[in-house]
């Protein structure tokens, strides 16, 4: 089992429309990393986390961690954010990965 801290999104079509769902993720193993080391399509994100990997966001404003989780919409799986009583979904508010970065 790994642990991945979640440092960028890049939401299909764009990043600017907040509601969109994401559809890669980069992740490090050190949470102090302001680049990703590797990115993630959604659903490889999704069987990771079914083989036991933990993805995971850090609330600035708390300083807590929040899992990133499978969730299912309409038959389509997705991920999300357990809820932290601040935001919906910490990854919505993850900045755009640049590729290569």
């Amino acid at each position: 089992m790994a642990a991945y801290y979640v440092v960028c999104v890049t939401k299909h079509p764009t990043h600017r429309e907040p509601y969109r769902q994401v559809a890669w993720i980069g992740t490090s193993e050190d949470p102090n990393d302001v680049w990703a080391t590797r990115q993630w399509s959604v659903p490889e994100v999704i069987a990771a986390i079914r083989g036991g990997d933990v993805f995971y966001c850090i609330v600035r404003l708390s300083s807590t961690s929040v899992r990133v989780v499978i969730a299912e919409r309409n038959g389509t799986e997705y991920i999300k954010t357990d809820g932290d009583h601040l935001y919906h979904d910490n990854l919505l508010t993850k900045r755009e990965c640049i590729l290569g970065a």
